[in-house]
């Protein structure tokens, strides 16, 4: 009997979630310290199921078209299973003609679910012909599957994946093995991926690095700022306050602005909450206004209305036009004018020159209107 783990791995590529089969592992680490030599793929949302035994006299299918119809009108749960029950007991022979067939299933998500969950049993099988069948002409999505494969490979034999990265002649492949390994391990920060990065010579990328930082938040968001705040890297450190900001600010709305403080420069917090604002006035250019009201620094709250009037004028400048009317800050309220009329211009020339007026700034408003005239001659010829 198989204990048969289904792996859906999000925002990875294959156009959606990524289901991949890993035959024998254990749960994935809920932290991330050092992992052991056997700790498996760190894991979301994943389904842990035990293959029920069949009687001895039912025959599995050997042929694509026996695929098809033990997978046909049935739930997705059992859809898996059979999937499941077949990897399990094929060899790799058995495996590869399968995989090799199954484009004449029909069915998209069959198909794709019947490829992703035969070339995680053929990894741990035979990890060279996954791969090399991986990279063939026949597989459609070919490059999301052969980074699972990599993935795989890594949790089952870190040190024989490495020696056959290397040994790879391109020198983007060898940057897809090496990415595909990190995301085996948690991306960065412990022994495997620095054994990962020592071997191939490349270090995390900036999605490894994004995804890292991720995983972090989710943890303790403070971690990952701690993490942010002893970066060597200037760049490094610029990346990881937009990576963070984008997060969470999706993730947790107006309480991301919160965690500003933990950042201990006081660039690197302006930076932050410029990238959480700008993020939450995507959904709710309300509650960005709110918050930037409550704010007790003059100069920071200007560069905020600035970005927040430049984004949400971009999308709706009528309801830009409002949350500027609603200001109470005379300087706050020229500057939201002044962008509406900025971003508007070009599209309605006569409308943004009713607006100047509202400008109380006399250079400000002299700008506006340079702007307006600008556009009206453009129009004009």
């Amino acid at each position: 009997m198989f204990r048969i783990l289904l792996t859906i791995g999000i925002g990875v590529v294959l156009g959606g979630a990524t289901v991949v089969a890993i035959v024998d592992r254990k749960p994935a680490p809920t932290h991330i310290p050092d992992p052991a030599p056997s700790m498996s793929c760190p894991v979301i949302d994943s389904i842990d199921a035990t293959v029920p035994a069949r009687p001895a006299a039912v025959e599995r299918p050997t042929d694509i078209e026996s695929v098809k119809r033990a997978i046909a009108n049935v739930s997705e749960f059992e859809k898996k299973r059979v999937l499941f029950e077949i990897a399990a007991e094929a060899d790799s022979a058995t495996l590869q003609r399968l995989i090799f067939d199954a484009n004449r299933i029909d069915d998209y998500d069959d198909r794709h679910t019947t490829l992703l969950v035969f070339f995680g049993r053929l990894t741990e099988l035979d990890p060279r012909s996954a791969l090399a069948l991986a990279q063939s002409d026949t597989i459609v999505l070919q490059d999301g599957i052969v980074k699972q494969v990599w993935k795989l490979w890594a949790i089952e034999d870190l040190e024989s994946a490495l020696q056959e990265a290397v040994q790879l002649p391109d020198e983007f492949d060898r940057k897809v093995a090496a990415q595909s390994m990190f995301s085996a391990y948690g991306y960065m920060g412990n022994t495997a991926t620095r054994r990962i990065s020592a071997i191939t010579g490349i270090a995390p990328d900036s999605e490894s690095r994004a995804r890292y930082l991720y995983r972090l938040a989710d943890l303790s968001p403070a971690s990952a700022f701690d993490q942010v705040n002893v970066m060597d890297s200037a760049k490094m450190q610029r990346e990881a306050i937009i990576h963070l900001g984008h997060y969470l600010a999706r993730q947790e709305g107006g309480r991301a602005i919160g965690y500003a403080n933990r950042l201990a420069n006081s660039d690197h917090r302006n930076k932050y909450l410029a990238v959480v604002i700008r993020k939450i006035a995507e959904a709710d250019p309300l509650s960005a206004l709110t918050a930037i009201s409550s704010m007790d620094d003059p100069r920071l709250q200007y560069h905020l209305f600035n970005d927040l009037f430049m984004e949400v004028a971009q999308r709706d400048i009528h309801l830009a036009k409002q949350l500027a009317d609603s200001l109470v800050h005379t300087r706050a309220k020229d500057m939201a004018y002044y962008r509406i009329i900025h971003r508007h211009a070009h599209r309605d020339p006569v409308e943004s020159a009713a607006w100047v007026d509202l400008i109380t700034d006399q250079e400000l408003r002299q700008y506006a209107q340079r702007q307006v005239a600008r556009a009206k001659r453009r129009i004009s010829h």
